[in-house]
């Protein structure tokens, strides 16, 4: 058993990496997807977005976080 082995400490390292890692993977995500959104209703804070094209903006969203993230996921995956 890891756990017992290695104590509480080892079963928490890396935590701060990752906590990091995913911050900065939502903060990335959320800001592209709600940019994009803006971008597309433009001067219409009203207009409807169409479900494909939510898909497409959360498609690339997704993308930017794992392009702009994979650095700090390298660094806390050697980490652990």
């Amino acid at each position: 058993m890891p756990f017992l082995a290695a104590g509480l400490k080892g079963t928490y390292q890396g935590l701060t990496a990752t906590v990091l890692k995913q911050g900065s993977n939502q903060a990335i995500r959320f800001f592209v997807m709600t940019s994009l959104k803006n971008w597309y209703k433009g001067d219409d804070p009203n207009k409807v977005i169409n479900p494909f094209v939510t898909g497409v903006f959360g498609a690339l969203a997704g993308a930017a976080s794992v392009f702009g993230n994979t650095p700090l996921d390298v660094v806390k995956t050697r980490m652990q």
